[in-house]
């Protein structure tokens, strides 16, 4: 529910639509309009970005455990 939360604020800050969102336990498939001035990899950018560092400070569990030599 959070990821979908941080997708349509993105969406909103960058003014572009979801028109379909679905996230799955390994993947998200959504359909989206984006305006073509900022470009669907810019867009995708920005929401892989901002969900990664919010969930990370949010869930202990997601944070990245670097190997013990």
């Amino acid at each position: 529910m959070r990821l979908k939360e941080i997708i349509y604020e993105v969406a909103d800050e960058l003014k572009c639509e979801i028109m379909a969102l679905a996230v799955m336990s390994d993947h998200v498939d959504m359909l989206c309009e984006v305006d073509p001035q900022l470009g669907i990899h810019r867009f995708v950018k920005r929401v892989k970005g901002k969900s990664s560092r919010m969930l990370r400070q949010e869930y202990d569990g997601l944070r990245s455990r670097l190997p013990t030599l």
